[in-house]
């Protein structure tokens, strides 16, 4: 049999709540920078709030894939493997315009990120994971 509005109905409710935010985003495929940013813009409006609706948060998990599938995809710059961690580091604080303060919000703290592009400490694993999270990049580009 197949599967029908009028037959799908009888499977499963849709709530309101949710139908609205298939409205404001349907959970297709992101193919465009603007898909991306809106999809982007929804979650991170809905990201972290404590009244959603069990309905609610499998449409957060669902778009949350959606967007991650995207970034991997599509938002993942190469980077120049003969740059040592640092030198990559410094690399992307001035294509981004990032301070070192900026920087040390992403570490922990200012002064551990003005040691780092010292060079007076190393960047340690964990440190390399907020990096690239931060700079969607690998953790090897970091370590």
């Amino acid at each position: 049999m197949p599967v029908t509005a009028r037959t799908a109905k009888r499977h499963y409710k849709i709530s309101p709540s949710v139908q609205r935010l298939l409205v404001r985003y349907p959970l297709l495929a992101i193919e465009t920078e603007q898909d991306y940013a809106r999809a982007s813009d929804l979650l991170r409006e809905l990201f972290g709030r404590d009244d959603l609706t069990a309905d609610q948060q499998r449409y957060c998990t669902s778009l949350a894939t959606l967007v991650e599938k995207y970034e991997s995809d599509n938002d993942a710059p190469d980077f120049d493997r003969s740059l040592a961690p640092v030198q990559l580091l410094r690399h992307l604080m001035e294509a981004n315009d990032m301070s070192v303060t900026e920087l040390g919000k992403v570490v922990g703290t200012q002064a551990l990120a003005s040691m780092i592009l010292a060079g007076s400490r190393r960047i340690s694993l964990n440190n390399a994971k907020k990096l690239a999270k931060h700079f969607r990049l690998s953790v090897e580009a970091f370590i």
